[in-house]
Order: C-alpha cells, then structure tokens, then sequence
C-alpha cells in the first residue's frame, strides 16, 4: 500500500478552526438562549475564561484554537513518523 504523509500545519489549523468555532457557537448559544450551561461550566474550568458571554466565547474560540492546533499538530507529526518507519516493511 501506497500511504502519504499528513501536512502537519494544514491539519493542524483546520483542527485549531473548527474546535475554535465549535467552543465558540457553544458559548454563544449559551449566552444567548441559556442551554448547555453545565456543559459550559465543565468546558470553563480546563479553558480558563471560557463563559456564557461574547468574551467568553471569543476567548473560548483562542484558547479552543490553541489546544487543537496542538493536538493536530502532534497527532500529524506522529502519523508522519509511523508512516516513515513502516513505508517498506
């Protein structure tokens, strides 16, 4: 089998973007209709600042960005790695 190594930054930033709005659409629901406040609440005590307000969610959208981007990041990295190792095996 032919398998193709991941673009680290490319995953990386669509991971950060779509977590980011996700936490962000989030805050906002729970700013503006009052629902998913427990989930909120729980979300808010890892991402500091993350509340049911405008600033919450848009510091939610950086902090959630951030941790994704990351996480997209080193799951890349590692894919890349695996793939390098295994190629002619």
């Amino acid at each position: 089998m032919n398998y193709q190594k991941l673009n680290t930054l490319a995953l990386a930033i669509a991971l950060g973007v779509t977590w980011g709005l996700g936490i962000f659409i989030l805050g906002l629901l729970g700013w503006n209709y009052q629902i998913w406040l427990d989930l909120i609440d729980f979300i808010g005590k890892v991402y500091i600042g993350f509340k049911p307000t405008f600033l919450g969610s848009i510091i939610g959208f950086i902090i959630g960005f951030a941790d994704a981007f990351i996480g997209g990041f080193i799951l890349a990295t590692i894919y890349n790695f695996i793939i390098c190792k295994f190629k002619n095996k």
